[in-house]
């Protein structure tokens, strides 16, 4: 796991991020949060839920495969003659237009079109990696604009009128980004990769009107594992995964800690107003029960075969209740609004190895899946 994790991460985050990523994945890249009910449970240190123990030979498990098809789903992969290269990473989607946006480090940026009902997608626009650069993280703002990460250069703003390039030299708070998140409010924030030699040009910083303008004061914050973040305007707040679980920022900083102790990944929300559900994943599946994230205490998957890294790295949560997590073994497992897990795929029914992204459509009832070796589709 180290070694793909370090790979996935140094392509994704320039030369000098891998270097951080390195040590980040084998200080913190030890999951222990995956809860079984059938199988003893061994708690690890803080009270978290350690990994459940591989069912002995003959006890009716496959090694091979830990496939179980939920009820009404379908997996299928993404045809080759789409013509996306195999390291696309699913990013966003405008909601209004159903467009998607996929970063490939070896590519460029794509944009696809996908219409329910239509077999595969098409490219409606790419920017190859020789006339842009290697891209990273990507998101969409309004009009269909779309902001990206071009690893060395700085955060670019695509429009149909062409691409410019918000740099250090306009105030940036540096050319290589972790995340990027598009408020309901117009502002753009952006988290600096940590400089692991000491140069500074880490941190959240805010853009209004697409200029670098406040930076988020994270003293008690791990900026350095953050990764994921999720607009939450009813509480003019931002939710962030840390390796030290979901805190709470504004623009005066950390407001409070949301979540115990434990590493988490990806934050992703319901789509809809009113009790849409909010979870995130890491070393443990947690649910916001409106005021801090709580454990999930069903089983969300089956066990793991013997000595593969299980750890949920990605979630989507459907309209209908439904959650999707993908898992670092490459297992992508589904279970219902009231935790029950409905089944799972894998690498033997179809889930493209190094699978890291889940991408909940406009349309609601498809996941765009992907990492470092294709991309597939999940229906219902």
């Amino acid at each position: 796991m180290f070694d793909r994790s370090a790979r996935h991460l140094g392509r994704s985050l320039g030369c000098s991020a891998a270097l951080v990523a390195c040590c980040l994945v084998s200080s913190c890249g030890k999951a222990h949060g995956l809860m079984t009910s059938s199988l003893p449970v061994s708690t690890a240190p803080g009270g978290t839920a350690g990994p459940p123990r591989t069912p002995a030979p003959g006890s009716g498990s496959s090694s091979a495969s830990t496939s179980v098809t939920p009820p009404g789903y379908l997996l299928s992969k993404v045809p080759p003659q789409v013509g996306l290269p195999d390291d696309a990473v699913p990013m966003d989607v405008d909601r209004k237009t159903g467009r998607i946006v996929l970063s490939s480090f070896s590519s460029g940026l794509f944009e696809l079109v996908w219409p329910p009902g239509q077999l595969a997608p098409s490219i409606r626009r790419s920017w190859k990696t020789d006339a842009i650069g290697h891209v990273g993280e990507a998101r969409y703002g309004t009009g269909g604009t779309i902001y990206v990460n071009i690893h060395g250069k700085g955060l670019a703003k695509v429009t149909e009128g062409g691409v410019s390039v918000i740099g250090t030299a306009d105030g940036l708070v540096n050319a290589d980004l972790l995340d990027i998140l598009v408020r309901s409010t117009g502002e753009v924030w952006v988290v600096g990769v940590p400089n692991p030699f000491g140069g500074g040009g880490a941190g959240v910083q805010i853009l209004v009107n697409d200029r670098p303008f406040k930076i988020v004061p994270t003293e008690n914050v791990s900026v350095g594992t953050l990764r994921s973040s999720l607009d939450m305007p009813a509480r003019r707040s931002v939710f962030a995964t840390t390796a030290a679980g979901v805190v709470e920022l504004t623009a005066k900083g950390l407001i409070a800690r949301l979540s115990g102790p434990g590493r988490v990944n990806r934050v992703a929300r319901q789509p809809g107003a009113g009790t849409a559900a909010i979870g995130a994943v890491g070393s443990v599946v947690e649910r916001w029960d409106g005021s801090r994230f709580v454990l999930m205490t069903e089983p969300f998957r089956l066990p793991p075969t013997s000595g593969s890294s299980w750890a949920p790295e990605d979630l989507a949560i459907a309209p209908n209740g439904n959650w999707a997590i993908i898992c670092a073994d490459d297992v992508l497992s589904v279970v219902d609004a009231a935790g029950k897990h409905l089944g799972q795929f894998d690498a033997s029914s179809g889930v493209p190895a190094s699978s890291r992204r889940v991408l909940l459509l406009a349309d609601g009832r498809r996941i765009l899946v992907g990492g470092e070796h294709g991309a597939a589709l999940m229906s219902w």
